[in-house]
């Protein structure tokens, strides 16, 4: 097996980057190759060049940064992912999938479990528009996303206080749109404020997308909320946080179920701008979004047990 690292030099936590080069320099048995990543989106040409350059090696992955460098990786190695195995590395301001697991993150901070870990079968995203792993997203989530990059330098102080600062400002300075969505055949028109489409449990850091942490069962969660500007969104955004699902469905305006396709359409006659997996992708007039069923070859770091109850039996 191959061993691959994309490191991401611009990720939250450069201190964990530099750890892996450390770590790596001292292993001599290993076959590794180490690529960096020079500008926002290289990725894909790291993929490229991978792809290429072992075409006939079973490969696996690790993906060195936060929730848009193990989107990039995975959306790069394109849709035939046979020969390969997705590792996530965190280092970015928030790693929104691995709170899918009970455990969280820190087991993922082992590069010699991840290195011994075994493989289960997750699902992902798949867009018009591209593939992402935990969420897609429109509204106040894009201008959320904007400003939290403007702010990404404020995370030395704290790593969420980039997240707080970003939410703030969408409350107040993002703008509505008037969205067609249709939802596995059931029709909703309003002026959405939010559009989430999540296959993970958080996104945005803190921000309860999912009432389950199921990943392998084909089905992710939408949530639809009517603008509210303001402070008066920060109730309903604090529903979410919170996980309070059944006070957010009695708002006006706001809904929430289960999913396997879905169409969104714009209606404002500007384009809808998506956020996936934290990665801002430009405007389109529709968009079709679908949950892939057990299609993410995903490492698991050793010791750790993907339970039923999680998300099915990869075993």
């Amino acid at each position: 097996m191959i061993h691959v690292f994309v490191l991401n030099n611009y990720a939250g936590n450069k201190d964990r980057v530099g750890a892996i080069r450390e770590y790596l320099a001292s292993q001599k048995d290993m076959k590794y190759f180490i690529f960096n990543t020079l500008e926002a989106g290289s990725e894909f040409k790291v993929m490229w060049r991978v792809k290429k350059y072992f075409a006939n090696e079973k490969i696996r992955v690790y993906a060195c940064g936060g929730s848009g460098t193990f989107r990039n990786v995975v959306q790069g190695a394109g849709d035939d992912l046979t020969n390969m195995e997705f590792a996530f590395y965190p280092c970015g301001m928030s790693n929104d999938f691995l709170k899918a697991f009970p455990e969280g993150e820190a087991p993922f901070r082992s590069i010699d479990n991840l290195i011994d870990g075994k493989v289960v079968y997750l699902d992902y995203i798949r867009t018009n528009g591209g593939n992402c792993v935990n969420s897609a997203s429109a509204g106040v989530d894009v201008a959320m996303s904007r400003y939290t990059e403007e702010n990404k330098s404020y995370a030395m102080i704290n790593e969420r206080l980039p997240y707080l600062i970003g939410t703030l400002k969408a409350a107040f300075l993002a703008k509505n749109k008037r969205f067609r969505v249709t939802v596995d055949g059931e029709v909703l028109e309003d002026d959405f404020g939010e559009v989430f489409f999540a296959n993970g449990p958080v996104l945005g850091a803190n921000i309860k997308v999912a009432e389950d942490k199921n990943i392998t069962d084909g089905r992710g969660s939408v949530i639809l909320m009517a603008r509210r500007s303001g402070i008066r969104v920060l109730p309903t955004l604090s529903m979410l946080i919170k996980g309070d699902f059944e006070s957010f469905k009695k708002q006006k305006n706001c809904y929430m179920k289960k999913f396997s396709k879905i169409k969104v359409e714009d209606l404002s006659g500007e384009g809808i701008a998506f956020n996936l997996d934290g990665e801002i992708l430009d405007a389109k007039e529709t968009w079709d979004i679908e949950i892939v069923q057990k299609g993410l070859p995903f490492v698991l770091p050793k010791g750790m047990q993907y339970e039923a109850e999680r998300g099915g039996n990869n075993e």
